[in-house]
């Protein structure tokens, strides 16, 4: 396994507007009861192969791993419930890098560090700072039909399939 620090920033700031917008699910929410629904779509998606699954968040993360399926790209900051926590097993990942987020803004270069690893996956972000927001970048990065599942607190797991539609919703409320 290969550790680096990517030290590169482009940060964007995230609106009022858009920080409401990402509040809510980009995809299918599943609730705990639903959990089993996921893990059995999850190994399907990765038994097919040609497409790209990215977790973000460390309970996300250990669970899928759980599951049997080792994501492409997980991205984690070692804490729950702003409490540290060491729950993923870096040994499963090829290459491990680190990178910086600030609380309330989007570094839109893990974007282009995430088109660069992909072809060392699986491979591990660590953030550090906060990872809530370190989904957007990873979803401009994946290709359409890519998945990326995230934890939504106190609610579940969201499954969102990358769509051109998507991203183009995500420009909007960003970009203006």
């Amino acid at each position: 396994m290969q550790s680096r620090y990517y030290d590169v920033r482009h940060y964007i700031e995230v609106s009022a507007k858009a920080r409401e917008y990402l509040s809510k699910p980009l995809g299918r929410l599943y609730t705990s009861d639903e959990l089993y629904s996921l893990k059995t779509l999850l190994r399907k998606v990765r038994d097919v192969g040609d497409r790209v699954i990215a977790s973000v968040g460390d309970r996300v993360t250990k669970t899928v791993i759980d599951w049997g399926v080792i994501p492409d790209i997980a991205v984690i900051d070692c804490m729950e419930r702003r409490r540290p926590v060491n729950l993923i097993n870096t040994e499963l990942f090829k290459h491990v890098y680190y990178v910086d987020n600030i609380r309330g803004y989007i570094n839109m270069a893990i974007k282009d560090l995430v088109e660069k690893v992909l072809k060392y996956k699986p491979v591990l972000i660590k953030v550090g700072g906060e990872e809530d927001l370190v989904g957007i970048p990873i979803i401009y990065s994946l290709g359409y039909r890519d998945v990326m599942i995230y934890g939504q607190p106190g609610k579940g797991v969201v499954y969102v399939e990358i769509t051109e539609r998507l991203k183009s919703s995500l420009d909007k409320i960003l970009f203006g």
